[in-house]
């Protein structure tokens, strides 16, 4: 079984689907990328020494000042474009999720679903599909938040290692003052294509404070940035996910899992469907 660790951080709003924006086009972030097992370590050394560091000390880029700031994009810049390293991100407009999501629901925790998704997306196109194991890390995760990552991407490991599950449900009839039990059918089908394969998938999450996890904390700080600079001289709601949205991040070459809406064949991506703000 090969392992893989995906280091992941956010930016912007995390909150819950209740809460409306507090300000007009507000939105949330989450990045990642993939990091082989056998490469683990020396990822660890290199970065501590690229990002000097007390790794005893909680470190984000927003903590430094502004000539630290842009020493530590630059080299991680640097970094990934030297070795071709891809990544991937999700984002979500607070008031679209307030608008689309069910009552109760995580914005962080969605993000983090998708992010996952784009993860075996990458996985794929290096040709895993047999037997992995998907490390998360990220920063300041309590034992809550792991337990909610888990539970968000529980269905979606079933979805995609048996090609199909089964949900009973269960639901009280306000007409004839009885619960009604049903049985909800997802199947993968021939022409679902796009959807990844695996044979099994093992998941654990952990958190810690590194230079790794400040790799993922710079990256998503950027793609903020770049975000927030694409649609602030807007006064709707553009897409958040396309390629089109990311164009001007330095590293925007190797973002995986963002359609390309110049094509024709291309579609939104789903948060760009279902989160999309909608009422005026």
């Amino acid at each position: 079984m090969k392992t893989f660790y995906l280091i992941i951080d956010e930016s912007g709003a995390k909150g819950y689907s209740e809460n409306t924006e507090k300000y007009l086009q507000e939105f949330g972030v989450m990045v990642g990328f993939l990091v082989p097992s056998e490469y683990l370590m020396v990822w660890r050394s290199k970065s501590e020494k690229f990002f000097e560091i007390n790794t005893n000390k909680k470190t984000h880029i927003t903590s430094l000042n502004n000539k630290e700031q842009h020493r530590f994009r630059n080299i991680l810049f640097d970094i990934f474009l030297q070795n071709g390293i891809n990544w991937f991100y999700e984002a979500s407009y607070v008031q679209g999720f307030n608008e689309g999501a069910d009552s109760k629901e995580l914005l962080h925790a969605k993000l983090f679903s998708n992010v996952f998704m784009k993860a075996l997306y990458n996985l794929t196109l290096l040709k895993e599909n047999g037997n992995i194991k998907i490390h998360v890390i990220s920063d300041t995760l309590n034992n809550g938040e792991i337990k909610l990552f888990e539970r968000e991407v529980q269905d979606l490991i079933k979805l995609i290692t048996n090609r199909d599950i089964e949900k009973n449900l269960t639901a009280f009839d306000k007409n004839s003052n009885k619960l009604i039990k049903s049985i909800s059918v997802t199947k993968i089908t021939e022409q679902d294509k796009h959807f990844p394969e695996f044979e099994n998938i093992q998941l654990e999450i952990s958190s810690e404070e590194t230079t790794l996890t400040l790799m993922a904390d710079i990256l998503a700080n950027s793609v903020f940035y770049y975000l927030r600079e694409y649609i602030k001289n807007t006064n709707n709601y553009p897409m958040l996910n396309a390629k089109q949205s990311i164009d001007k991040h330095p590293l925007s070459k190797l973002v995986l899992g963002s359609p390309n809406m110049n094509s024709e064949e291309a579609l939104p991506d789903i948060f760009d469907i279902i989160y999309r703000k909608r009422k005026t």
